[in-house]
């Protein structure tokens, strides 16, 4: 079974240019038929070049999940400790879920579900309780993705991708007395 072939393990520095091929790869397939082909190729130029996943990788309050198959990226989620939105009570430890990311091939396949369950539980292994993510309003297979995992609309951002401006919804969720 497909699942089975899948490990989940903590991103190493020297995964830097791998992961950032991934990256690039990922949101091509995701979002590049709905984009300005201009601002796509801007915005993963910014996002996911080698050296930025190399800084990300480096930052310690910042952690990233592979899924590998027989050595290969086919799915990843960049999380870090920050400040939630301002409508959020910053007081509390919040976690960010900043890029969660399947390769195409592995669409429909339940990998996305195993990797939400090791960000989950890896986010609840550093003692974090909430967590917060930003996805696009279009992105419906997305937001239907997160809503199933608990997560709840709770504001909207503007997003910069090169010179659009679009709108990110806010959804966020308590890791308190579930396992899930």
């Amino acid at each position: 079974m497909l699942r089975d072939e899948i490990g989940y393990r903590p991103a190493l520095v020297s995964d830097a240019g791998e992961l950032a091929a991934f990256g690039s790869e990922a949101f091509v397939a995701a979002y590049g038929h709905a984009l300005n082909p201009g601002n796509l190729a801007l915005h993963v130029a910014r996002t996911y070049s080698e050296e930025r996943q190399q800084r990300e990788l480096e930052d310690p309050d910042a952690w990233t999940i592979i899924a590998d198959r027989d050595g290969d990226i086919v799915a990843a989620a960049y999380l870090r400790w920050a400040a939630p939105p301002a409508n959020l009570a910053p007081e509390l430890r919040w976690a960010e879920i900043g890029r969660f990311y399947l390769a195409k091939p592995y669409w429909r396949t339940g990998i996305s579900s195993d990797l939400m369950v090791a960000t989950l539980a890896s986010i609840r292994e550093r003692q974090g309780e909430l967590v917060w993510l930003q996805a696009w309003e279009h992105a419906e297979v997305a937001l239907r993705f997160y809503r199933k995992w608990g997560f709840l609309e709770v504001g909207e951002t503007p997003f910069h991708l090169g010179s659009e401006r679009q709108r990110d919804l806010i959804l966020a969720r308590s890791l308190r007395g579930s396992r899930n």
